[in-house]
């Protein structure tokens, strides 16, 4: 629930909130990994695969947002 405060933060002004962003990356990263180590162990049903896949994706498009800022030459903090 936590995040989908700072997801709000961020949707009223993308370039100012891109701490959130940061934050918000790393953790949808850091979930995934420890889900797919969950999963390998065996400890984690297959249907779990489906969420390391979603937040993979989302993650990747976090760091594409952040790339593209930094592309851009906008302030990142």
């Amino acid at each position: 629930m936590t995040y989908f405060v700072g997801y709000l933060i961020v949707a009223y002004n993308p370039a100012r909130h891109t701490g959130i962003v940061i934050v918000g990356g790393i953790g949808k990263i850091a979930f995934a990994i420890k889900l797919l180590l969950f999963y390998l162990n065996g400890w984690a049903r297959p249907l779990v695969f489906l969420i390391i896949i979603g937040d993979i994706i989302f993650g990747a498009l976090f760091v594409y947002y952040l790339v593209k800022l930094y592309l851009d030459k906008k302030e990142l903090i």
